[in-house]
């Protein structure tokens, strides 16, 4: 009995310890080795593949996985990963930033309206970023000329007037920062010189094929931006040139920049869409849900745009 209970606690020993070394002597994995192997190949990219469409339990250390390092473990890792195996690709995680860190991704930096006339004014500029890694981002906004007022993502940016012969190309960088890296983007604004030649829009409006309805006294409208057109604040707008179901119309001395269009018979004079009214838009989609689309003009062009889609709302 006395043997029996050494050699039980002898064996319980052993089997401990020997559980431990084998814990400590599993290799850490490495990035791109995903099946722990000791070499990256074929089978890595196999099981990357498997794991995405969870065939495989979520890695312990994620950024393992992440060969491309852009934040996210997607079929894009698979393609890096036999880039490298295959083709000589760069290694894995070897595009990765110096401890870590990803720098922010600037989506889009954008202005509006890009046009402004010869007495300057004021522009919404937006910027959409976001970092990978969560980090606070900061916006610092550097003008050519003018001032920035408010801060964040989403500030005004006062112009002023151009007096000059030409027209003014101002332009603002953004500088997004998480505290360690520093993107920037760049955007130009237009304001218009005072003898800028005007340009001109004009078309004809049809009702849509097996429709019918008189067009006559329609109102066609142009916008500087989506936001006008949601709250029906027209750049500026014209009459309809006859009757019947197709008519003409022209807009004169408008200035150079970024427009949306639409077309508007309000048969029943309460000021907004309502049932029994003709409306169309330059644009795609159909009621309840229009999509314009958005076009430029440029100093003493003479724009043609024809909207074909002219519909009476049920």
């Amino acid at each position: 009995m006395k043997w029996a209970r050494i050699l039980g606690a002898t064996a319980i020993a052993v089997f401990f310890t020997f559980a431990l070394l084998s814990a400590d002597r599993t290799p850490t994995p490495t990035c791109g080795d995903l099946n722990n192997s000791g070499d990256i190949n074929l089978t890595d990219a196999i099981y990357l593949f498997e794991y995405i469409f969870g065939q495989h339990p979520p890695f312990p250390d994620p950024t393992v996985a992440d060969v491309n390092c852009d934040g996210r473990t997607d079929i894009s890792d698979v393609t890096y990963l036999l880039a490298f195996i295959y083709y000589d690709g760069s290694a894995p995680c070897a595009e990765c930033p110096p401890g870590g860190n990803h720098a922010p991704i600037i989506h889009t930096f954008t202005a509006s309206p890009t046009t402004l006339p010869s007495g300057g004014g004021t522009t919404i500029v937006t910027t959409v970023a976001e970092d990978q890694d969560g980090d606070l981002l900061t916006y610092v906004y550097n003008p050519s000329i003018g001032f920035i007022l408010g801060s964040g993502s989403s500030v005004s940016w006062s112009l002023p007037a151009n007096s000059g012969p030409n027209e003014l190309v101002a332009t603002l960088v953004v500088t997004v920062s998480d505290g360690k890296s520093s993107p920037t983007a760049t955007l130009s604004v237009l304001v218009l010189s005072p003898g800028a030649p005007g340009a001109s829009i004009s078309g004809t409006l049809s009702m849509q094929a097996g429709s019918s309805g008189d067009l006559g006294y329609a109102q066609v409208a142009i916008y500087a931006t989506l936001m006008d057109w949601n709250v029906y604040d027209p750049f500026k707008y014209t009459a309809t040139i006859g009757s019947g179901t197709t008519v003409t119309y022209a807009i004169y001395s408008v200035p150079q920049g970024t427009y949306y269009l639409d077309a508007w018979k309000d048969n029943d004079s309460n000021l907004y869409w309502s049932s029994g009214d003709i409306v169309g838009w330059y644009g795609s989609g159909g009621l309840p849900s229009p999509s314009l689309t958005a076009f430029s003009l440029f100093a003493g062009e003479n724009k043609v745009i024809n909207v074909n889609n002219m519909i009476i709302i049920p």
